[in-house]
């Protein structure tokens, strides 16, 4: 009984500085608490229709793979586009503006394909029958404006 007693306190102390434990942030600014790293990170995955094994290496949180280098990076090209681009404008562009619940970024009809292996220009033409809208600006903090009616196809 002792031994499960002092198993479990072990746990809970492993649990307890781990929660407090500085995470090691790169695009983030580092002055955040962890707390509010999570809210961020939830808004993003809800934005990508993701769960967090998506980016994390669930036994090593800090472990980068490569959804997370990606991440980074499109963390980076959001603010860009943000701060040199939209800020004149009181608008900005958020994960969702693109993603809209997607873990692949929704495109307009005729964009070229995402990744060249998938080749010409019909995964767009596909992507969009199904019923993906095309990204329009968001404002900061809300979802995408609707995108506008598409017109129906002559049979």
């Amino acid at each position: 009984m002792l031994l499960l007693c002092a198993l479990v306190a072990l746990v809970l102390a492993g649990r307890a500085s781990a929660q407090n434990k500085k995470m090691k942030l790169e695009v983030l600014p580092k002055t955040l608490s962890n707390k509010e790293v999570k809210n961020i990170m939830k808004g993003w995955a809800q934005s990508l229709g993701v769960k967090c094994d998506f980016c994390h290496d669930l036994l090593d949180f800090s472990k980068d793979t490569e959804h997370k280098t990606i991440a980074r990076g499109m963390v980076k090209m959001v603010n860009d586009i943000n701060t040199k681009h939209l800020a004149k404008y009181k608008v900005g562009v958020t994960c969702a503006t693109c993603h809209r619940g997607n873990a692949e970024p929704v495109r307009p009809p005729g964009a070229p394909p995402l990744h060249p292996e998938e080749g010409g220009e019909e995964g767009a033409e596909h992507q969009h029958e199904q019923g993906a809208a095309p990204a329009t600006p968001a404002q900061p903090g809300q979802p995408p404006a609707p995108a506008p009616a598409q017109p129906k196809k002559k049979p």
